[in-house]
């Protein structure tokens, strides 16, 4: 919050001070009065706008597929109970804050009421005549001449001649042909929301004066200067107005007679205006809101003390070849840091979000010391930040020509609030269970529906489920249960494990409730008392090794291949795979998510080099993985299809 504030702030003080100094003093009012309202209009948006694009990388698939074993074809209903948060109140000075914030809203909006309940009442007291392009509106009360959207408020106790009675409709309907009773509202609106900004009543103030150098402008086409002059001089007097009205008589008077008698701006100074396009692309790269796209370690963290042959890596991955390292790497950090980042609560507490980067240096032997902080935020968020970087284990040092050394990094944090929602009930057991999709023709027979669902089921666990490599070199077996909630929309959120024997194997089940959500049919959502309902669901998956599985060793090993590349990826279509191999035997598969052969290439006489495109515009969105196999090793890439 603060931080967008800061960001419009700058924005706003950037248009007004380009207009105080150079454009205000220029005849070109119309485009000044646009210059201002897109000055206020941009300090609103582009704090919010976010220019970068995200691809998130698929994640490697397994090199091999083991053997897997559902616990039971009966699904079963585990209780498992999570506690509600509970606090006490605290006296904070954020509550105090945001007090005091809301009662200036209260104020400024019942401010704004009472000018709105003003007009009403002098409309309802008057005689309103229907005239070309406008409505007359006139009454016995002595208010000065101003007008609102279409109406022009004239009081019959003030004394105009004709000549003076022509000059102010003259005036008034420059302001209402002008539209700029939309401008004074919404000035009048940020002014409730922003009541404490002086920024905002500066934009009011040179608003409002643009709008009567317009209308003295229309006036001055059929009157003289010096006529229209005295006039305006002789009606300068206090008399009771409406708080958001074009009044014709304004306390800037000396200001408008001025520029009356000023000559019209020579065309050879609009490239001043031009100077609002630099402006606007500064304000775009600097104060929009920016993501980080995780592609590579290099968009997470760049050497800065010389170039170095290869960048430090984050420790996990050192059994890979180079290429699939750097992908390993990445995840590897972001698990870390998304495992170990806990979101300070005096942040939370104020709404606090924005971008934390700390530099640190990865020394020659791998570990980490120097912590600087390159930008910081307050809240707690720096702290956290520092935290998670004093946790991190000895990174795999960079390297140049050869040797290890030191290399400065640098890190970014981005702190984000999760939006408060209502809380819905979830229901435990319902008359109506969740079900898997694919039995609805049995919607009429329950029991049956309930049954053919959990075959459908197990099914999908079955042509999904791998029996992950690590898991297999460490012999670990069991029953991971996981929970997850069947939404009213028959979608799965709020996955967890409740019971899990193997970081690997309770990795694998998450992996595959995601995917029921990629699936082109929802659950079927359960019902209580006739309507659809949250219900926590309870799977459990075995996993067990048979005892050739246990003992015979891996014989497929990882295929170094130079040079791979699947683009584009995400593809709508053409896919082209490029790579260099050894000169032998070669078989290059494209297979979904379910083990179906999509695309198969056997090469008896492989050269070493492949180059060929694919057509994938008739398969559906989702991840394929690319399989290429020589002599017994496998090389695989996780591709999407949008």
């Amino acid at each position: 919050m603060l931080s967008l504030l800061i960001n419009t702030t700058a924005i706003w003080g950037g248009f007004l001070l380009l207009y105080f100094l150079l454009l205000r003093k220029h005849t070109f009012f119309h485009t000044n009065r646009l210059v201002l309202l897109a000055g206020l209009l941009l300090g609103l948006y582009i704090p919010q706008l976010d220019l970068s694009f995200v691809v998130a990388q698929p994640t490697a698939a397994p090199l091999i597929d083991l053997y897997f074993e559902p616990l039971t074809a009966q699904l079963q209903l585990i209780e498992v109970y999570a506690s509600e948060e509970t606090g006490n109140w605290s006296f904070s000075w954020s509550l105090i804050l945001w007090s005091v914030y809301f009662l200036g809203v209260a104020i400024a909006a019942a401010r704004f009421l009472w000018g709105l309940w003003q007009l009403r009442q002098l409309y309802r007291s008057a005689a309103c005549s229907k005239m070309q392009g406008y409505s007359l509106v006139e009454s016995s009360n002595p208010h000065l001449p101003f007008s609102f959207f279409s109406m022009l408020f004239m009081s019959k106790a003030l004394a105009f001649s004709a000549k003076e009675k022509e000059q102010v409709i003259a005036h008034e309907l420059a302001h209402i042909r002008g539209w700029h009773s939309l401008d004074v509202l919404l000035l009048e609106m940020l002014k409730i929301i922003f009541w404490f900004h002086p920024l905002v009543y500066l934009y009011q103030q040179a608003v409002r004066t643009t709008h009567e150098y317009i209308a003295d402008q229309a006036v001055l086409r059929t009157n003289q200067r010096r006529q229209y002059g005295q006039f305006l001089i002789r009606q300068l007097q206090s008399r009771p107005h409406i708080a958001f009205a074009n009044h014709l008589f304004q306390s800037q008077l000396k200001q408008r007679i001025i520029m009356m008698t000023k000559t019209k701006s020579s065309r050879s100074t609009l490239w001043q205006y031009a100077l609002i396009l630099p402006l606007m692309a500064f304000s775009l790269m600097a104060f929009s809101s920016k993501k980080i796209s995780v592609n590579d370690l290099s968009n997470l963290a760049t050497a800065e003390t010389g170039e170095v042959d290869e960048m430090p890596r984050f420790p996990g991955c050192e059994d890979m070849a180079l290429e699939a390292r750097k992908d390993c790497s990445v995840k590897k950090l972001m698990e870390f840091i998304i495992q170990n980042l806990e979101y300070p609560k005096e942040a939370a507490e104020q709404g606090i979000s924005g971008k934390v980067m700390l530099k640190f240096t990865v020394q020659a032997d791998g570990s980490i010391d120097n912590i600087k902080v390159a930008k910081g935020l307050e809240g707690g968020c720096t702290e956290a930040a520092i935290a998670v970087i004093e946790k991190m284990p000895n990174w795999i040092p960079g390297r140049k020509d050869g040797k290890a050394v030191a290399t400065e990094m640098t890190l970014p944090f981005n702190f984000k609030p999760k939006k408060k929602v209502a809380k819905e009930e979830i229901f435990k057991v319902v008359e109506e269970m969740p079900r898997f999709p694919g039995c609805e023709e049995l919607n009429s027979d329950e029991t049956e529906a309930q049954k053919c669902a959990q075959r459908k089921l197990l099914e999908f666990i079955y042509q999904n489920i791998k029996y992950p490599e690590e898991a297999q070199k460490n012999g670990d077996e069991g029953v991971v249960v996981v929970q997850f909630v069947v939404n009213k929309e028959g979608v799965l959120e709020n996955a967890k494990l409740v019971r899990n024997p193997s970081e690997s194997l309770g990795r694998e089940v998450l992996r595959m409730v995601f995917l029921m959500n990629q699936m082109e049919e929802r659950w079927i959502p359960g019902k209580q008392r006739g309507r659809t309902v949250n219900v926590q669901f309870n799977l459990p998956v075995k996993f067990k090794l048979d005892k050739n599985t246990k003992t015979k060793p891996i014989t497929e090993k990882y295929l170094d291949l130079e040079s791979f590349t699947a683009s584009p990826n995400p593809t709508d279509g053409e896919l082209n795979i490029n790579f260099k191999g050894e000169a032998a035997p070669t078989i290059v598969t494209i297979t979904d998510i379910t083990g179906k052969v999509i695309e198969q290439r056997k090469l008896d006489n492989f050269d070493g080099y492949f180059n060929e495109t694919f057509d994938l515009s008739n398969q559906n969105a989702g991840i394929y993985a690319i399989s290429v196999i020589q002599g017994g090793q496998r090389y695989v890439e996780m591709i999407a299809v949008q």
